[in-house]
């Protein structure tokens, strides 16, 4: 074999098929926490998610969000090119003392998923009348 053969590039096949391993992609979805005297409102953006597929736990002071995009690709017909693989999100978040863990509330519209974490009557905010 001569340098000029070394040098030579090998010959690309060409295939409309370009199969790769499969894998999921985590991702750490973007929240805004926003606070009102009586309760936490966390919303979490998760696009692309059933609502079926959210996972929302309570487990001592850490909130859990689990959710699962799917696979797109369904039937038998012959995928040419993967781009949208399937997606995990996953977020925690530690709950202060502050937050009643019997009066936690999630709603999902629109890709967004809304918890909104009800604070104890202890840290509301009253008004203390004067006698």
């Amino acid at each position: 074999m001569t340098r000029k053969d070394l040098m030579k590039r090998p010959e690309k096949k060409e295939s409309v098929v370009q199969p790769r391993s499969y894998y999921e992609r985590r991702i750490v979805p973007p929240v805004d926490i926003i606070e009102s005297d009586n309760h936490y409102t966390v919303q979490v953006d998760m696009p692309g998610v059933n609502k079926e597929s959210i996972d929302l736990k309570v487990d001592s002071d850490t909130l859990r969000v689990r959710a699962y995009t799917g696979d797109y690709h369904k039937g038998d017909a012959k995928l040419h090119r993967r781009e949208i693989i399937p997606s995990v999100y996953e977020r925690e978040f530690q709950l202060g003392k502050e937050i009643d863990r019997s009066k936690i509330n999630g709603e999902y519209d629109n890709g967004v998923l809304t918890i909104t974490l009800q604070k104890n009557e202890s840290v509301k905010p009253r008004e203390i009348h004067i006698k």
